[in-house]
């Protein structure tokens, strides 16, 4: 079995007609990937230098979290590749944003 032949099974298992799956470009998963290791960077920065669990609620994080919220309904009249890069751009900020915060220092905990 090839590997066309394998994405092509896969494919129809996943494909149903009263399901509907979205199939990102590797790109867009090599990007999640890397907001999630910023993300879990940053804890354990935290953890390591002050010692708990620090989870800052910054605008930046709430705005993706907002943006996240609302992916799934812009799947109607959005692409959904344009629409989860949109949200992807924000939460990298909001991840570097975060990295700042987490590193500058104990006064703002």
């Amino acid at each position: 079995m090839t590997i066309e032949q394998l994405r092509e099974a896969i494919y129809r298992a996943l494909i149903r007609s009263d399901q509907c799956v979205l199939i990102f470009p590797m790109w867009l998963w090599t990007w999640i990937v890397i907001i999630a290791i910023i993300k879990i960077g940053n804890v354990v920065w935290g953890l390591i230098a002050y010692k708990r669990l620090i989870s800052l609620h910054t605008i930046s994080n709430k705005v993706t979290g907002f943006l996240l919220f609302l992916l799934p309904l812009t799947f109607g009249f959005l692409e959904p590749i344009y629409s989860s890069a949109a949200v992807c751009f924000m939460a990298t900020l909001s991840a570097i944003n975060e990295l700042y915060y987490t590193r500058i220092g104990k006064e703002i905990f």
